[in-house]
């Protein structure tokens, strides 16, 4: 949609006429082209913040867990996760002096 928005801005078209034509407020419509002139993108950019404590491994594994089966629980999720990171560090382990 934010593509759709800097494409028909790029014909030449205003902010008015783009929300009318895709339905969205106007606001939006030049929050989208205001992020697009600063950043030349419209991609979510990164975030400041604390930075996740999954790794993108563990991730990959738990969202085909729920594709597999969606009513897995909460709690399956977080058994399955910290045997996984129990497996993953015991393969790991190195001898200290």
């Amino acid at each position: 949609m934010r593509k759709k928005v800097i494409e028909i801005y790029q014909s030449g078209k205003g902010y008015k006429a783009i929300s009318k034509a895709l339905g969205l407020p106007r606001t939006t419509v030049r929050a989208i082209i205001y992020k697009w002139r600063t950043h030349g993108t419209v991609e979510n950019l990164p975030r400041s913040g604390r930075p996740t404590k999954i790794t993108p491994r563990a991730q990959r594994q738990l969202i085909q867990e729920v594709t597999k089966d969606p009513t897995t629980t909460f709690k399956e999720l977080q058994a399955s996760l910290a045997s996984v990171k129990r497996l993953h560090n015991d393969q790991l382990l190195v001898c200290k002096r």
